[in-house]
């Protein structure tokens, strides 16, 4: 058989199916290379012959390697085409690159001397390569009818930036783990990493610094085995980028990553501006440090000390804040932020309220059957949330066949009908019915994704109002809405449950005592207020709109410069900041 660019691994395995177990030899031909059996070896094959780099090789031996390189050429041309074509279907299911390249491993697991086992072994190969093929197209195929979209990749934007020589270890919280990050060259200015602000699942945010330069906040992937490889976490951090960089735009109060650091290990940091006055759960522990209940007693409060209505005013300002910047989120394409809590809402430098972090943001009202990563913590979690959890395991236990057993089904039926048995798959090394298997539950998760949306079950931006809401709630009275002396998991499961239970039974959510907290803010339009945003049912929630626009929004003060003062001087808890940003409030407000 000749072989030339054009020909296939499948042809070679046509021409050899009838070869029995005879040895596979080459030899070149009018320029070409020709494949063909030979029983045994003749006189001629023991000829020892000299090559260019000075190694001496039998005839025989020659033509045997010779067929060996031209059948791994051939394997190497289908591996590429298979690549091609599973390349675009891992992209569009969103599995991780690490899963994927399993699959053609296998190819460095090959014998270089395989074909010393004859054709026999020769058609095996192929038709292992044949399942490969049409399994892709069945996972491509079953993409179409499930309605996944396609995931395109995500552009690298051009960057500048750069690791440069030097690291510094610093401890991580809360349990002050040493880790290491290395220093950046970032704008033209070199940035040594001083602080870690926080740390969570998606990575670490550590506070850089440069000499001449505005310090930053920088999020590094943490690689474990756990997380993604190095590709896909580039990926993310990307999408993370272009996401923040687009509902950051013309929205003071919205504040993403707007840079790109590439890592030596193929990964990506991402950095931006940072907020220099903490977040909002800070802020609501240092208001209630600070607050003295006058009364209307019209005695001032000791110097460092402020006053209810001065706190309410600074808990509205930032409340106002960040409604506006989640109403615009949700104006730029139909967003949902889907992580608003205290800890994602920082105070800028010029005491504003900013809404951060945008890797979990989604666009349109469809949600994730894995809802765990839409506001992962129980504290923060809107009702509706835990209610799709439930609809969403109904859908997946009434789908009638999963996609793990349609690809398992097509899977045994091709190897029944072509008699090749998965021990005989096996004998190439790392098998492709083993790796099947992992391929398949993966993609199990992607028929739960789609069965899912095909059911009907929505989300909406009022989930990102019930987590104002309880930032609210924290300012104004100074504990989680959900509060509980537990600590760890069992307050988060106690708080889901609670959550729970009290959505069933109609109550506002506070200053009542079937509400999830009996506490009230000591101000009926402001329990309203928050009970608004706390609305068990998302149809009867305040938007973000009806939360910025609010009539208790219309409080002399609220807003103001001289706010804005205090807000910072709280952050600062320096003393003499706070008693003379009050006393310029006091004067703003003609009261004493």
């Amino acid at each position: 058989m000749r072989v030339d660019g054009n020909t296939t691994l499948g042809q070679a395995a046509q021409f050899l199916s009838s070869k029995g177990d005879q040895k596979i030899v080459a030899k070149h031909v009018d320029g070409g290379i020709e494949l063909y059996t030979k029983p045994q070896s003749n006189k001629l094959d023991k000829i020892r012959l000299k090559f260019h780099d000075g190694k001496l090789m039998s005839r025989a031996t020659y033509k045997k390697q010779l067929a060996n390189e031209t059948i791994m050429t051939l394997v190497g041309r289908y591996n590429q085409s298979v690549h091609q074509r599973l390349d675009p279907v891992r992209q569009r299911a969103g599995l991780e690159q690490s899963s994927i390249q399993k699959l053609t491993d296998i190819f460095k697991h090959i014998d270089v001397n395989i074909f010393d086992y004859g054709a026999v072994r020769a058609n095996r190969l192929a038709d292992t390569f044949g399942v490969m093929e049409r399994m892709t197209g069945r996972i491509a195929s079953l993409l179409d009818r499930y309605e996944v979209p396609e995931k395109i990749p995500t552009p690298m934007p051009h960057t500048a930036n750069t690791v440069v020589a030097g690291e510094v270890s610093l401890p991580i919280p809360p349990a002050n783990k040493l880790g290491t990050f290395p220093n950046m060259n970032i704008d033209g200015l070199n940035y040594t990493p001083t602080q870690v602000m926080g740390a969570g699942g998606a990575g670490v945010v550590v506070r850089y610094d440069a000499p001449g330069g505005e310090p930053l906040a920088v999020k590094l992937p943490v690689f474990s085995p756990n997380t993604p490889d190095p590709e896909d976490q580039r990926q993310i951090a990307l999408e993370e980028y272009h996401v923040a960089n687009r509902l950051t735009a013309n929205n003071p109060n919205a504040l993403g990553f707007s840079k790109v650091v590439p890592l030596a290990n193929g990964g990506l940091a991402l950095a931006g501006k940072l907020a220099t006055h903490g977040d909002l759960e800070k802020m609501s522990s240092k208001l209630k440090d600070v607050t003295v209940d006058t009364g209307n007693t019209g005695i001032p409060p000791l110097p460092g000390k402020i006053t209810k209505q001065e706190r309410e005013l600074v808990a509205l300002t930032l409340i106002k804040d960040a409604a506006a910047g989640l109403d615009k989120i949700k104006r730029q394409g139909d967003y949902i932020h889907a992580d608003v809590k205290s800890q994602n809402m920082m105070i800028d430098s010029n005491g504003r309220a900013v809404v951060i972090d945008f890797g979990e943001s989604l666009q349109g009202k469809k949600l994730n059957p894995n809802v765990k990563s839409i506001v992962a913590n129980p504290l923060y979690r809107a009702p509706e949330l835990k209610r799709f959890d439930h609809e969403s395991k109904a859908v997946k236990e009434q789908a009638p066949i999963s996609l793990k057993q349609e690809l398992q089904l097509e899977l045994d039926d091709y190897l029944s009908k072509q008699g090749v048995s998965p021990e005989g798959i096996q004998e190439i090394g790392q098998s492709w019915y083993n790796m099947g298997n992992v391929l398949v539950d993966e993609l199990h998760s992607v028929l739960n994704v789609t069965e899912t949306n095909r059911a009907g079950l929505f989300g909406t931006s009022k989930i990102d109002v019930w987590g104002l809401g309880t930032a609210a709630f924290e300012l104004l009275v100074g504990e989680r809405v959900t509060e509980d002396k537990i600590e760890g998991d069992a307050q988060q499961f106690i708080a889901e449950r609670k959550i729970a239970d009290w959505g069933k039974t109609g109550f506002d959510a506070i200053g009542h005592a079937g509400g999830l907290s009996s506490k009230s803010t000591g101000d009926n339009r402001l329990d309203s207020f928050i009970n608004g945003m706390l609305r068990a049912d998302p149809e009867g929630r305040s938007s973000a709109f009806e939360v910025e626009t609010s009539p208790v929004m219309n409080r002399p003060g609220v807003g103001s410069p001289e706010v804005r003062e205090l807000i910072k001087a709280i952050a600062s808890g320096d003393e003499g900041d706070i008693a003379r940003a009050r006393s310029n409030l006091t004067r703003l407000l003609g009261t004493v």
